[in-house]
């Protein structure tokens, strides 16, 4: 999982991101949310681990709700915020909210952001069109070899086999 989610963070919220995901990792959602929802400074990095969590077990619709949330009351998401509300648009198959994540990711400059650019060349291959999917990968400076995967399903999945 990485240590994204220690960023910026002060002890006590990292002990309570800590059992946030422990919770959901078990299989125990609601004491997960719970827990979340009694997390008294719920920044970005606490969301990032709910949004991560929601999208693991196939709760895309849930991620996206509480990514609404939190641009509605003015926290700005972060590169890990978009990638993964992008992989739950991919579950949903909801393209338009997609497209609108898309759209975020260039507004808050994250658009160099390769992690970013992955999750939308997985997307766009897997519900949009493969030619936007082509054209994400094409602003790439230096692809990945995440990048080439998902360029290259996108290419099986749209039988463009040449």
């Amino acid at each position: 999982m990485g240590l994204w989610w220690l960023r910026g963070s002060n002890p006590m919220s990292i002990v309570a991101n800590t059992l946030v995901v422990m919770y959901a990792k078990c299989g125990e959602f609601v004491d997960s949310r719970r827990l979340f929802d009694e997390i008294p400074e719920r920044n970005v990095v606490s969301r990032n681990v709910l949004f991560s969590c929601y999208t693991q077990i196939d709760c895309f619709g849930e991620a996206v709700g509480l990514f609404r949330e939190m641009v509605a009351i003015g926290i700005r998401p972060d590169e890990f915020s978009l990638s993964t509300i992008i992989n739950a648009c991919t579950g949903l198959g909801d393209i338009g909210q997609g497209r609108k994540i898309h759209g975020y990711l260039i507004k808050l400059g994250f658009d160099s952001d390769t992690f970013s650019l992955n999750a939308l060349i997985d997307m766009y291959a897997k519900v949009g069109t493969f030619e936007d999917a082509l054209a994400v990968f094409q602003e790439i400076g230096r692809p990945d070899i995440v990048s080439w995967d998902a360029v290259i399903a996108g290419c099986a999945l749209h039988e463009y086999h040449d």
